[in-house]
């Protein structure tokens, strides 16, 4: 997943995403790292983030701008 397409699943989500299964920690890691460039960005404001482990999925409360 790219930068572009989580902003997209966070607009269209109203802010609250839940992304799930995903392949690897790393790859979760990852979409956290997204999420906070797109706060260093100003698109974002990150409330929340959360990486759960069985099966490994993300979710996301932010405030879009």
């Amino acid at each position: 997943m790219n930068k572009y397409d989580l902003f997209n699943q966070i607009v269209l989500n109203n802010g609250n995403v839940r992304l799930s299964p995903i392949s690897s920690k790393e790859e979760a890691e990852e979409i956290i790292f997204l999420a906070h460039q797109l706060e260093h960005e100003g698109k974002i404001s990150l409330v929340e983030f959360c990486m759960e482990k069985d099966p490994i999925a993300v979710s996301l409360k932010t405030n879009y701008k």
